[in-house]
């Protein structure tokens, strides 16, 4: 993807297509990549203009020294809609990629037709305050005890807690940790990440929600390991205009291509409903 200035740095961003524009936000780790196999085609054919963007700290976009900024995060994704001049944009984020959604949502309503919200943009679960922490402390280590952590994690976001501690689950999985785990062994950008994950845990937002006045859909899974269910039904109630889909059985990310596919129509019908013309 080519670079483009955002924000005082390089972000590697692409923008195809005609029509109102979708733009895309990455969770925590998730090249833009991901989104060419799990919804972006989809919203192509429906007629979209898509964006999407590699997130500070994930190559080949900058990976600047940690600690991240919430906001900073924030201004990037409102830096790439005004540098394509995307605005006013339906809005897509998974995971702190939906937090950044529920930010700008929040803070530029001028550019946001309507807000997607998967698998976040409401309260961490109260224990991953403590979880962070250990998690900071063991990438700050980096060599096998970052990669240690980062096994964890992935385990912890694509697996049910029945099947968490299963080893055939487990094994499972080990093509896929394969493949998203760090051969550079370069921290930085995960460490900035996850400052910025810490950072939102130290607040509840509740009382942010009263001002997402933008039409919204929250789509939460009931196993999350990341964040309660409960708590972004909450969250969702404290909206002015937001449907909340709670998805039964589901870890924090589903690799399961029935699923996903069928996540991705209720995302397509969500933002056709709110096209502009």
């Amino acid at each position: 993807m080519p670079k483009i200035a955002v924000n005082g740095m390089e972000l590697s961003a692409d923008d195809r297509g005609e029509g109102e524009a979708v733009v895309f936000v990455c969770g925590a780790g998730q090249p833009a990549e991901m989104w060419e196999m799990v919804g972006r085609p989809s919203v192509d054919a429906a007629g979209f203009r898509t964006v999407t963007y590699d997130s500070r700290g994930i190559p080949p976009s900058a990976v600047p020294d940690p600690p991240y900024a919430m906001q900073d995060l924030v201004d990037d994704a409102i830096g790439v809609i005004e540098h394509f001049g995307a605005g006013p944009c339906h809005m897509v984020g998974a995971s702190l990629g939906a937090n950044v959604v529920f930010s700008v949502a929040r803070q530029r309503p001028d550019l946001v037709t309507s807000a997607v919200l998967q698998i976040g943009g409401g309260p961490f679960r109260p224990e991953m305050s403590t979880r962070f922490a250990e998690m900071l402390q063991g990438y700050r280590q980096g060599g096998e005890s970052a990669r240690n952590v980062q096994r964890e994690v992935l385990l912890d976001t694509m697996l049910t807690t029945a099947s968490r501690h299963d080893p055939a689950a487990q094994e499972a999985m080990a093509p896929i940790l394969e493949m998203l785990g760090n051969a550079a062994d370069d921290w930085s950008g995960t460490i900035g990440q996850l400052t910025a994950s810490i950072e939102w845990a130290s607040r509840d937002h509740l009382s942010d929600a009263t001002e997402v006045t933008v039409p919204t859909l929250m789509m939460a899974n009931q196993d999350d390991a990341f964040f309660d269910p409960e708590d972004l039904r909450a969250t969702a109630d404290r909206m002015s205009d937001c449907t909340f889909v709670p998805i039964p059985g589901l870890p924090h990310v589903s690799l399961d291509p029935d699923v996903l596919e069928a996540s991705t129509r209720q995302v397509i019908d969500f933002i056709s409903t709110h096209r502009r013309g």
